[in-house]
């Protein structure tokens, strides 16, 4: 049975008064090239991941459906480290995220690169512990994941070009139309058949003064909606094969909260 205090401090991990654990420092000053990340999941709406392969996680999270929410750097967890089965040591560590499911699942995860699994074995031991740890102190799962979950194609391609379409403060009103034109298809359809039915709509500009617009050829409103939507977990496609106009979309037909490590 988790503790009082323990699930107090699972609260506050989400909360919008958390304070991250670790304090990562801008890239002169840290060795690992932080990457500042940001996503709506997270508190502050930014995340300094300590290194690449961290930010390339992030952008799994932040276009699944199922997490709702990130905490970076969410506590220090205090374990006891077996490398000397007759001494134990406490230890401190501090996961890269936390994240929350739809159903209020809780995991931690660190992104470790695979080089510096194999070059560093102890890793795997302090894997095991902090796995340990959490499941006996939180009730919760911690997970290690690489290039081997984060890089596998399509996939990694497919939330990439997900994530560039996220909805964003300024985008234009015309977006609005394109997701209601998405809602309102017959699925399954491919993207290019719920374009053409829509009318074909594109994006485009004018400059203060002209009397014509121009047009975005690569810029398309329909695309976007649904990537938009599918990132909000009302649509499905199918991340196996590379996005493009030709992609079937399809309505969600039961509620998938269950996380995998990709």
């Amino acid at each position: 049975m988790i503790s009082k205090a323990n699930a107090a401090r699972l609260r506050k991990m989400f909360s919008e008064n958390h304070e991250p654990a670790m304090v990562v420092g801008k890239k002169r000053y840290h060795p690992t090239l932080p990457v500042p990340f940001p996503t709506t999941k997270a508190p502050k709406g930014l995340i300094r991941a300590r290194l690449p392969l961290m930010a390339d996680g992030l952008t799994h999270l932040d276009t699944d459906p199922r997490v709702v929410a990130i905490s970076p750097y969410p506590l220090a967890a205090h374990y006891w480290a077996t490398g000397d089965p007759e001494k134990p040591e406490k230890r401190e560590h501090v996961p890269h995220v936390a994240i929350e499911m739809r159903d209020q699942t809780v995991v931690f995860i660190d992104y470790i690169p695979l080089t510096r699994q194999k070059l560093e074995p102890w890793i795997a031991r302090r894997t095991r512990d902090l796995k340990a740890h959490f499941r006996e102190q939180f009730e919760r799962d911690y997970i290690v994941l690489d290039e081997r979950h984060l890089w596998v194609e399509p996939r990694f391609s497919n939330v990439k070009l997900m994530w560039q379409h996220k909805s964003r403060v300024g985008e234009p009103p015309s977006l609005i139309t394109a997701r209601a034109a998405v809602r309102a298809a017959r699925l399954p359809a491919t993207i290019d058949q719920i374009w053409r039915n829509a009318g074909s709509p594109r994006l485009g500009f004018r400059w203060e003064g002209e009397a014509s617009a121009i047009e975005l050829r690569q810029a398309n409103p329909i695309f976007t909606a649904v990537m938009q939507l599918a990132m909000r977990g009302e649509l499905r496609l199918d991340l196996g094969q590379p996005l493009s106009m030709s992609s079937v979309v399809r309505r969600i037909e039961h509620d998938d909260n269950g996380f995998r490590p990709f």
